[in-house]
């Protein structure tokens, strides 16, 4: 989503969902809702970021978290926590997709809880506890 209309308009949030979970899919689909979800205040600075920090990856079985600091083309910073899932059925047996990606505070600010405390997700399936 860095490039996101390159080659076209929106095809950075189309490869993004591409990248969905069918769970994740079903429930923030079709693509012109997701295009919607994204250009969201709590998603938009992903659009057209001008770099991205990427945390360790945590596996436990078939899921997995990691933790993503983008820098808008502004300069502010925005963390997300990615969260996937290995699938177990055709046609992505095996493949790591994407279930839910949620806005988080940024630890090294001050003002991160007024993220946590308005905090959207895209994310099907349960709450990460």
């Amino acid at each position: 989503m860095q490039r996101n209309d390159s080659p076209t308009k929106d095809s950075g949030i189309a490869t993004a969902f591409r990248f969905a979970s069918p769970a994740n899919q079903a429930v923030t689909g079709p693509l012109e809702n997701f295009i919607q979800l994204v250009k969201n205040p709590l998603y938009r600075p992903m659009l057209n970021h001008r770099s991205v920090g990427r945390g360790p990856v945590k596996v436990s079985g078939d899921r997995a978290e990691q933790r993503v600091t983008l820098t808008t083309a502004s300069g502010e910073k925005a963390v997300y926590l990615f969260t996937l899932s290995k699938q177990k059925d055709e046609p992505h047996k095996n493949c790591w997709l994407t279930d839910g990606v949620e806005r988080i505070p940024d630890e090294s600010e001050e003002d991160g809880r007024k993220i946590a405390e308005g905090n959207g997700h895209l994310r099907a399936g349960r709450n990460r506890s």
